[in-house]
């Protein structure tokens, strides 16, 4: 049998039963059955602690904020196209190019905070909101 190189007390040890754990294949202690944890694993258990996990109710609050911002584009676009309707001079292939350009630009926008800035909530409501304003105002006017 060969002797393990270094100090045997700089060995880690299962913190139940103290055997001497170097050079076991896996991370259950032979002698107990301890599950020994990685540092990786602690690492990630300690991230995952109640005082590191995301709060529920914002996720939800989040989920729905995004939810309600593409509501509000999909109906701000919608009522965009009715009111251009109603205005004179504009034709069908104007009104196309024109909420179809704006549609491309607004997905744009959210495409890039998704990607880069990793938060759909402000944008998802602002670009929602403000469709949705723009409807209104065309329906008005028209």
């Amino acid at each position: 049998m060969t002797r393990p190189r270094g100090n045997p007390d700089a060995s880690p040890h299962c913190p139940i039963c103290g055997y001497n754990l170097h050079g076991l294949p896996s991370l259950h202690c032979p002698e107990c059955g301890h599950k020994i944890q990685s540092a990786a694993e602690r690492e990630y258990a300690e991230w995952l602690a109640p005082a590191n996990a995301p709060d529920r109710r914002r996720i939800l609050l989040d989920r729905f904020l995004i939810v309600c911002g593409l509501a509000c584009f999909v109906v701000g676009a919608w009522l965009t196209t009715k009111g251009m309707k109603a205005l004179p001079g504009i034709s069908a292939y104007l009104r196309f190019r024109s909420v179809a350009g704006s549609t491309l630009l607004s997905l744009a926008a959210l495409a890039y905070y998704y990607y880069c800035e990793e938060d759909m909530v402000r944008p998802c409501v602002v670009v929602g909101v403000l469709w949705l304003l723009a409807g209104l105002g065309l329906l008005v006017v028209g």
